[in-house]
């Protein structure tokens, strides 16, 4: 398939279907060298924005290049920035940046930012008006002032209320797509609206590192089994496949090397077996998603004893418009004492009231096995044990009747999902058997020590997602357990001194094994350092290694550590 090294937008202008991108570029001299650099190279698509904070040193550049006569004032590039900082008459393309409006506020510097309040949320104007917006920017383009207009981040229902009511199409929409983000959709419903469509973060964003989650697609076994094919560099064959998928790309370097092999794209065709292996690296994979910012899993049950306290963290959030309801991910239990068809309802709603929600995204049978329900002295229901120390359960459990409240209560919309923890196979099936609505979800301890596959497999065979618990081995529960250490153990540790990683980084080992990992942390840095496990992958060595690290040690164990005599209850899992 061959690939123009322009494309037409549909107000008659052309578009260089590779361009500089240099979002974070904020090194004078360095982004500097790299503009002159793309120049020479034949680059003639520069990406920028006000936001960027370096307009005013490509406009340095381009006048140069203008004053010198290397450029003609034909050359086609994006630049959003004031003309002034631009040093030009007009720009080619100016996008609204993002659909959403944020407050200006002035820095120190007396240049305009977006301002936040004293929490870190960022101050926003909800009256934000697309429409009229839009109108500006097609006064503009008739004066002159931009040749094209566009838009950046915006969906499908939002690009439509534009074309509904515009005099001046959009000519181009910018939005995140590389290979694990295939946004097809998009790129067809542009297509049909004849819109062009730049893709940012083509290569995965190596700047976003820092703060986001990056797919490690310039090392992806299949990208790098392509580029040797064709005898390419990984970023060579990823700009391409979304250049053959439609797309302007604009990788951003400041690296004269990556610069000159990011343009050298022209000269080699994936083939269909090529793009039809990277289109299964698709996984919807959004590094730059402005609510994942937020946007979370939270994982709690009315036996810790904290729902409260995250409702109240919630309702913040939600109040202050940090974050939507369907931004976040909550999953709670039913406890054990309320494994009574009579009680689901009276422990679901009070989960609720506790969380400060309407509905739960997860709501779990949190032990297959049923506890009587005791008062404690704060008035609130607890788990009641004998003189003797023995736990105090029934032993009448109907798993199914339970089952057939969770059931009614998802019809009800008080839970979108249902699923259960800490559940044998036998009373899975029979759950499966006689069930409506399919279990979603089962949580269970899995790590390293404890690599439960057969229950992997047995839920992969019935499209049930695993959530796996105890991923770290448990530092909680060293005071009362035995605990595995496996932050110390050697083989993790050398594993993630080879991958420079952390151990706790290194027991992603868990996520490639296919489960949900739910990792709890109160402090800070480990909170983050547990989200930073995408962008590296642990070879077929590195999974043999930790496999041999299983010697079925369980950390809960009921019987041992929380209900003694529990072993004695007729669906005691293990």
């Amino acid at each position: 398939m061959s690939v123009e090294m322009e494309v037409e937008l549909n107000n008659g202008y052309k578009m260089p279907v590779i361009g500089l991108g240099t979002w974070m570029a904020t090194d004078e001299d360095s982004l500097t060298a790299a503009v002159h650099e793309a120049l020479k190279l034949g680059y003639r698509h520069i990406d920028t924005a006000s936001a960027y904070d370096n307009e005013h040193v490509i406009g340095k550049v381009l006048k140069e290049w203008f004053d010198e006569g290397k450029l003609t004032q034909k050359v086609e590039k994006f630049l959003r920035r004031s003309l002034e900082a631009l040093q030009l008459d007009y720009v080619d393309m100016y996008l609204i940046h993002v659909p959403f409006t944020v407050v200006e506020h002035v820095g120190p510097n007396g240049q305009p930012f977006a301002g936040f309040k004293e929490d870190g949320t960022v101050y926003m104007d909800e009256s934000t008006d697309l429409v009229a917006i839009w109108k500006e920017f097609e006064k503009f383009q008739r004066q002159g002032l931009t040749r094209s207009i566009g838009v950046s981040d915006f969906n499908i229902n939002q690009i439509e209320r534009i074309l509904k009511n515009c005099e001046i199409r959009p000519s181009n929409h910018q939005f995140e797509y590389h290979a694990a983000l295939q946004v097809d959709d998009m790129v067809s419903f542009c297509k049909d609206n004849d819109i062009v469509c730049t893709g940012y973060a083509t290569l995965g964003s190596a700047a976003a590192s820092s703060f986001a989650e990056v797919p490690g697609l310039l090392y992806n076994s299949t990208v790098v089994e392509i580029a040797e094919k064709h005898k390419k560099t990984a970023a060579q064959v990823l700009l391409r496949h979304s250049l053959q998928k439609g797309l302007v790309v604009i990788p951003k370097s400041t690296n004269l090397e990556r610069v000159k092999e990011n343009f050298e794209i022209f000269d080699f065709e994936l083939d269909d077996e090529d793009m039809d292996a990277l289109a299964g690296l698709d996984c919807n994979f959004r590094i730059y998603n402005f609510e994942s910012l937020f946007k979370g899993h939270i994982d709690t049950a009315s036996g810790y004893y904290n729902e409260h306290v995250i409702g109240k963290v919630l309702k913040e959030w939600f109040d202050e418009g940090k974050l939507t309801r369907d931004e976040i991910f909550v999953t709670t239990k039913l406890p054990g004492y309320g494994n009574v068809p009579e009680k689901v309802e009276k422990f679901l709603r009070r989960s609720l009231e506790a969380l400060q929600l309407d509905y739960v995204d997860m709501y779990l049978i949190h032990v297959p096995f049923t506890l009587v329900e005791h008062v404690g002295p704060n008035g609130q229901p607890c788990v009641g044990f004998k003189e003797d120390g023995t736990v105090d359960m029934d032993e009448s459990t109907d798993l199914v009747a339970i089952w057939k409240e969770f059931e009614k209560f998802q019809r009800q919309g008080l839970t979108r999902s249902i699923g259960v923890s800490d559940f044998n196979m036998n009373q899975i099936e029979r759950i499966l058997k006689n069930c409506e609505i399919r279990p979603s979800n089962h949580q269970f301890e899995y790590h390293a020590a404890l690599q439960v596959d057969d229950m992997v497999s047995f839920c992969k065979d019935n499209d049930i997602v695993c959530t796996g618990y105890a991923t770290l081995g448990s530092g909680a529960a060293s005071s009362f357990a035995e605990v595995p250490g496996l932050l110390n153990n050697s083989t993790v540790v050398e594993i993630a001194e080879k991958h420079k990683k952390t151990a706790a980084q290194v027991l992603r080992h868990s996520v490639q094994k296919g489960l949900v990992v739910i990792p709890k942390s109160t402090n800070p840095e480990r909170v983050k350092e547990n989200f930073e496990i995408f962008d590296f992958e642990l070879d077929d060595e590195d999974m043999d290694a930790l496999a041999g690290l299983d010697c079925n040690f369980r950390i809960y164990d009921f019987e041992q550590y929380f209900f003694k005599g529990i072993k004695n209850h007729p669906e005691y899992p293990y």
